[in-house]
């Protein structure tokens, strides 16, 4: 293993950029490549706004593990989830105000599904394969 994170966070918009660089900063440490490293945080982004926004209790949990091969990532939420269209599969509407998270998740990351989460919340789970920056000669 070389990446393990687990939080838990409050519901607050705040936490949001805080996941997304703590994240970001830990990829980059083990030569994640930069365009790998921005789908994962785009993902995170989406996933975790989706908790603050959607979530029905204080808190909300983020479990990111990267091992040399893939980068896996949970994010839950308790609760009773409010957004009817959840497990909609395609792009909503250009004037729809809300639904694009969850396929902006799908688009960049290799393989992502909703799950039953704690307390009859949700679990965003995705997983990215990742690429390493190319080493430089000295």
């Amino acid at each position: 293993m070389l990446v393990q994170i687990a939080l838990r966070l409050p519901l607050d918009p705040v936490t949001v950029p805080v996941t997304r660089r703590a994240v970001d900063c830990a990829l980059a440490a083990i030569g994640v490549a930069d365009e790998c490293r921005r789908d994962v945080v785009l993902a995170l982004t989406e996933a975790c706004a989706n908790a603050v926004q959607h979530g029905d209790s204080d808190e909300y949990q983020v479990r990111v593990t990267a091992d040399g091969e893939q980068c896996l990532i949970e994010v839950a939420s308790e609760g009773p989830v409010d957004e009817p269209g959840v497990m909609r599969r395609s792009m909503p509407d250009t004037a729809a105000e809300h639904g694009r998270g969850l396929h902006i998740i799908r688009m960049v990351m290799d393989g992502a599904e909703i799950a039953a989460g704690p307390a009859g919340g949700l679990a965003i789970r995705m997983i990215k394969r990742l690429v390493y920056r190319r080493r430089r000669l000295r």
